[in-house]
C-alpha cells in the first residue's frame, strides 16, 4: 500500500503521520517546537520526525502546512509563533534532499479544509468553506476540489475580517478584526481580565456563561456576534454551499454555535439563511489534508 506523509506545524507542536488513500493516519508523531529558536533547528526537528515515519512506511511524497500566509516566493508571513525567515526555497529543498521525495507546502487552514473536503463530512457539495475557531481564526475555501489561495495567498485569512468598531489591535491584526473578539485566545484573554485571572481556557468562559454569569455572557455574546458577522461577510462574497467548522473551540460548540447561526440568519438575505453549519469530522485534518495535497500534486 502507498502512503503520503502529512506534517502539521503549529506554534507549539509539530504533528506528522503517514496517510493512506482512505485518509487513515498511521505512525502519528508529535514534538514541541518551543526549543526551535531558529529555522535551522526547526528543520532538524522536521527531518528527524519524518525520517522515523519513512523507516516504517513507503512514503511517496509529503505535504507540510504552516500557520501563516505562504507567499509566492515561498516565504512565510504573518506567523507570529514561528521563527523568522521561514520557508525560503532552500528550507524545503534541503528537506527534499534528505528524504529524497517531493515536499509541498500550504497554509494550515487550507490544508485542513482540503482534508475535510476529501475525507471529512462536507457532503456532496462543490463549494465548501472551512473555518477553524481555535487559538486564532483561519479559513480555507474549496471550489470543485481546488484550494482557492488568492493572488498573494491571503484568501481564507478570515480572522482579519472587520466585525466591530475598535481602536485596539489584537496580536498585530487591524482593530476590530474577528480574531480579536471571537478566537479562543481572545475569549481567554477577556475571561482573565473580566472574570478571574485563574481562567485557564475559553471553555471555562463558555461554561460560566451557560450557568448565567453575566460577565461571561457578555464575552460570549461579543464572540457570537463577531462570528456571525464574519460568516455573513463570507456568504456575501463567496456564497458557499456549506460551512465546516473545526478547531479547539468547537469542543464547546453546544454552548455557542446555535447563537452564532441565529445571529447569522438575521444578517443575511433569506436565500442564504439555510446554509449548513457542520462540525468538522477528522481528528487530524491538517495531516490528512497535507498528505492529500501531496497525493493530488503527484498524480
Amino acid at each position: 500500500m502507498e502512503y503520503w506523509m502529512g506534517i502539521d506545524l503549529g506554534g507549539t507542536k509539530i504533528r506528522a503521520g503517514a496517510v493512506d488513500r482512505n485518509g487513515t493516519v498511521a505512525a502519528l508523531r508529535e514534538s514541541y517546537t518551543k526549543d526551535a529558536a531558529d529555522a535551522d533547528r526547526l528543520r532538524e526537528q522536521i527531518i528527524a520526525m519524518g525520517s522515523r515515519i519513512m523507516e516504517e512506511y513507503p512514503i511517496q511524497g509529503a505535504g507540510m502546512c504552516f500557520p501563516g500566509v505562504i507567499m509566492a516566493d515561498k516565504t512565510l508571513q504573518h506567523a507570529t509563533n514561528l521563527p523568522g525567515g521561514m520557508l525560503a526555497p532552500e528550507f524545503i529543498t534541503s528537506i527534499e534532499h534528505v528524504w529524497n521525495i517531493p515536499v509541498f507546502v500550504e497554509n494550515d487552514a487550507n490544508a485542513a479544509a482540503f482534508g475535510e473536503y476529501i475525507h471529512g463530512c462536507k457532503g456532496n457539495v462543490e463549494s465548501m468553506y472551512y473555518v477553524t475557531i481555535s487559538t486564532g481564526i483561519g479559513g480555507g475555501y474549496i471550489w470543485k476540489g481546488n484550494i482557492i489561495q488568492g493572488y498573494q495567498g491571503f484568501a481564507g485569512e478570515v480572522g482579519s475580517i472587520l466585525v466591530e468598531e475598535g481602536d485596539r489591535s489584537f496580536r498585530g491584526l487591524a482593530p476590530g478584526a474577528a480574531e480579536g473578539c471571537a478566537s479562543g485566545s481572545a475569549v481567554l484573554e477577556q475571561g482573565k481580565k473580566g472574570i478571574s485571572p485563574r481562567i485557564n481556557d475559553a471553555g471555562e468562559v463558555f461554561r460560566l456563561a451557560a450557568l448565567g454569569d453575566d460577565r461571561a455572557r457578555e464575552i460570549v455574546d461579543r464572540m457570537t456576534t463577531g462570528l456571525a458577522r464574519m460568516f455573513a461577510a463570507i456568504s456575501m462574497v463567496i456564497n458557499p454551499q456549506v460551512f465546516v467548522l473545526g478547531g479547539g473551540c468547537m469542543k464547546s460548540s453546544d454552548l455557542f454555535l446555535d447563537e452564532v447561526v441565529h445571529k447569522y440568519k438575521a444578517l443575511v438575505p433569506e436565500a442564504v439563511q439555510d446554509i449548513l453549519f457542520k462540525p468538522a469530522c477528522l481528528e487530524e485534518p491538517g495531516i490528512v489534508g497535507c498528505a492529500e495535497i501531496a497525493r493530488a500534486r503527484l498524480s
